[in-house]
């Protein structure tokens, strides 16, 4: 926009409303949100007088915005491969560069201090993409932002400002990009353009164009199943780094400026977009079909809340020391870490062993055992037997009691200001729970915080949750929060803890939790890194709350009308 002032164009810039008729205007990917704030009819009278750029493809490598360019009175596209095809089709169409400008350029003297970056928008197969990469994030120094929420909230938690965004990139190494599953034929120089100017190492996924990049020269390339161990190998080589950095900046500076493109656009402007006679036809989406067995899951759910209403009578479970560690007295600990068990005697040791394995803080671990009746607290006493330097203390509850009550017990003994709730098939990065501590300490307000955390099952990585920033406008769409985080022990006294009792005993205590703490008036500190991992599989109480969904939804509604009052204000 400023270089078309400084050519002395008149210049006015419409975000929720389109420009008076007979203007010309330029829309630049109108299918981020043109649709939104226009009908059909207007938005084709305008696009009749407009020249659209277009960045991005669709899944045949035609461009995503092909509607939109059909009525278009000019054309221009950042690929290459977008140019030669709507040329064969009959379209006038100019191949632009969105590369360089000194404006996009954060602090050039910081040192790069960052090794990676991922900053994207959300999209479909995009956090799958990076959880194949999460082990290695999660070992370095790195930035996650996968946003979604400006389409849901029309605001962003995640998203960083232009100016911190240029600034994180002046002093990160290598920047990874994923093309979404209906966009992979071509990159999309809008997420990228900031990139190169800032001279970032990029490494990307295959897709059909990369044009005019060379890959191996301006960017690494690599497969799905290999951009892991691509990616280790790129981040302990620095010259190859610089090489490819180097030669990517060297391109967007040279042929694929600013400048160039405001020729082209001005040459555009000049000749008056012609109007054609098209009619502008709205995309359209059609929703995935899931089939369930609605009786099964129907009864299965009455039966759940039935059992937690007859809970109600049961006995409140005593819970008593079954074991500690010799090294746990001699322990003054940073983090407590919390897991309440219950029949995970296959998954707790590689649990526990996790939380110990937390670098740049001391841990104690706190297992309650809920009245397992597998062989779970003996696997955590052969655990505290054969590693006795370690500081693990052993609950036992005579009956059970529910993750709530078993998470209740733990907090309670927990020695140290900061908690971090863990459950037995779950695991900790080396470095979660120091980032985690690192990010509470810095802000006083925060009750709690909470990282991304990979979902893997059998098969390998699946995902990541927890990838949103705190809003509370979000809680309009469900629950965003991981079950797991870091809690100031104090926040949790406030509070009166987990909720042990009524239909929470089948799932969304820890949604409940969080829930009292923003009542309370404490907030959620989010951190942009990897800090743990989530085990997906069928045994996981999560299939059992899913059942039972509706219910549990109208109990959190119930408790907490003034945060959802706030959510869809």
């Amino acid at each position: 926009m400023d270089r078309l002032l400084e050519r002395g164009c008149e210049v006015e810039v419409f975000h929720d409303r389109l420009p008076r008729a007979g203007a010309t205007g330029i829309v630049l990917d109108p299918h981020d949100g043109l649709e939104r704030i226009a009908s059909a009819g207007e938005i084709a009278r305008f696009l009749q007088r407009a020249i659209v750029i277009s960045t991005a493809a669709g899944p045949d490598g035609r461009p995503r915005d092909r509607p939109f360019l059909e009525v278009a009175g000019a054309i221009a596209v950042t690929s290459p491969l977008l140019a030669g095809r709507l040329a064969a089709e009959g379209s006038k169409v100019e191949l632009v560069g969105i590369g360089y400008d000194e404006s996009f350029l954060g602090e050039p003297s910081r040192a790069r201090t960052n090794d990676v970056a991922v900053l994207l928008p959300s999209a479909l197969g995009r956090d799958r993409a990076i959880a194949q990469i999460a082990p290695v994030l999660a070992a370095r120094s790195h930035e996650v932002r996968l946003d979604y929420t400006r389409d849901l909230i029309g605001r962003s938690a995640t998203e960083l400002d232009v100016a911190d965004r240029r600034s994180l990139l002046a002093r990160t190494r290598v920047v990874v990009f994923a093309p979404d599953e209906l966009n992979r034929p071509c990159i999309d120089w809008l997420q990228l353009h900031d990139v190169f100017a800032n001279g970032c190492c990029v490494l990307t996924s295959r897709t059909m164009d990369l044009g005019p990049l060379v890959p191996s020269r301006h960017l690494v390339t690599a497969g799905p199943t290999s951009i892991a161990w691509v990616l280790e190998r790129l981040l302990a080589d620095s010259a190859w780094q610089r090489e490819i950095a180097d030669a990517g900046l060297s391109l967007v500076k040279q042929e694929l400026s600013v400048e160039y493109t405001v020729e082209v656009l001005l040459e555009l402007l000049a000749s008056q977009p012609a109007a054609t006679p098209r009619r502008f036809i709205p995309s359209t989406r059609s929703p995935a079909v899931v089939e369930v067995d609605e009786a099964a899951a129907e009864m299965i759910a009455r039966i759940a809340l039935e059992n937690a209403e007859l809970r109600r009578f049961v006995p409140l479970p005593v819970s008593s020391v079954a074991m500690e560690s010799v090294g746990y007295s001699a322990l003054v600990p940073d983090v407590s870490v919390v897991i309440p068990l219950h029949n995970y005697a296959s998954y707790i040791e590689a649990a526990v062993e996790s939380a110990l394995n937390a670098t740049g803080v001391r841990v104690e671990v706190i297992v309650v055992d809920d009245a397992s009746t597998d062989d779970s607290a003996a696997t955590v006493a052969a655990l505290i037997e054969r590693t006795p330097a370690h500081a693990i203390l052993l609950h036992r509850l005579s009956v059970p009691g529910g993750p709530g009550a078993a998470r209740n017990i733990g907090f309670g003994c927990a020695r140290s200001p900061f908690i971090y709730t863990l459950d037995a098939d779950d695991l900790l990065y080396a470095q979660g729970l120091e980032r985690l501590v690192r990010g509470i300490e810095s802000d006083a307000h925060a009750g709690f915080a909470f990282g991304l955390i990979e979902r893997f099952d059998e098969s390998g990585p699946c995902d990541l949750i927890g990838t949103q920033g705190f809003d509370v406008g979000l809680f309009a769409f469900g629950n965003f929060l991981p079950a797991s985080g870091l809690t100031r022990k104090r926040a949790w006294e406030d509070v009166g803890g987990y909720c042990e009792r009524g239909v929470f005993q089948l799932g969304w205590e820890d949604y409940d939790f969080w829930l009292r703490l923003i009542d309370a008036g404490y907030r959620a500190h989010w951190i942009p890194e990897i800090v743990g991992r989530y085990r997906r599989h069928g045994e996981s109480m999560s299939s059992l709350s899913d059942l039972v969904a509706p219910e549990l939804d109208a109990q959190i509604r119930a408790e907490h009308p003034a945060i959802f009052e706030r959510a869809t204000s």
